[in-house]
């Protein structure tokens, strides 16, 4: 039989596992892993080869606003359905692209469960591509990155990505590209982010929301103290 004094400590320690962030994303790494229930559609956003200086504002036609800035100041987006870069993306795809080696930052207006899309660099060759969720207090849920090969191709076998998540808890995400033969991914080795539209899963998950395990551990720790209290 355990003592006051071990039982105490075993809460202590139950506790501050409480306080680590619990990352309740998944990476989606193609359309088919989550069912979109929204969609960006930015072919009508503006008109082929808009440049416009962020943040880049739209509303989907579910209602969802969604707003596009870059992390450099000097940086303008670009809606461009290219005959001449069609990269790996399939003819006729709107592409998002930057100007600048930089983070691409979409934010939604409410937060999602889901969001995916395709991506890749401006350059023949490898490619390693990073995504990063935030939740409304900008608190990480969760970073993944993927490795593409850019062959301008035309035929959409650019890489997805993209994260998941039990409840609608995704408010923000990052998106970064970096040369896929650096060592080390780090700012100096980013490259140009170009996506195409993206996939998006909305409302509530059927069922409500399903606890995350600091909740569990926060509920556990509370019947243990009573537990305690009542040695």
């Amino acid at each position: 039989m355990i003592s006051k004094i071990q039982y105490a400590r075993w809460l202590v320690a139950l506790a501050i596992g409480c306080a680590t962030p619990a990352w309740a994303v998944t990476l989606v790494s193609g359309p088919g892993d989550f069912a979109a229930n929204d969609t960006t559609n930015f072919a009508s956003a503006a008109p082929p080869s808009t440049q416009f200086d962020p943040p880049f504002v739209y509303t989907t036609p579910g209602g969802l606003q969604i707003t596009v800035n870059s992390s450099d100041a000097d940086a303008f987006l670009t809606l461009h359905p290219n005959p001449t870069f069609v990269r790996d993306f399939l003819p006729g795809q709107v592409q998002l692209a930057s100007s600048k080696y930089d983070t691409l930052n979409i934010t939604f207006g409410q937060a999602v469960r889901g969001v995916a899309t395709q991506i890749t660099h401006p350059h023949f060759g490898p490619y390693v591509s990073r995504i990063t969720a935030y939740d409304a207090s900008d608190n990480v849920l969760g970073t993944f990155d993927r490795t593409g090969t850019e062959n301008n191709s035309g035929d959409g076998s650019a890489i997805w990505i993209g994260v998941q998540s039990p409840t609608a808890n995704i408010a923000r995400i990052s998106l970064d590209n970096f040369d896929g033969t650096a060592i080390v991914l780090e700012p100096s080795n980013q490259d140009n982010v170009i996506i195409t539209d993206l996939k998006l899963l909305t409302g509530s998950a059927p069922g409500g929301a399903i606890p995350e395990p600091a909740s569990l551990g926060l509920l556990s720790l509370a019947l243990g103290a009573l537990a305690l209290r009542r040695r």
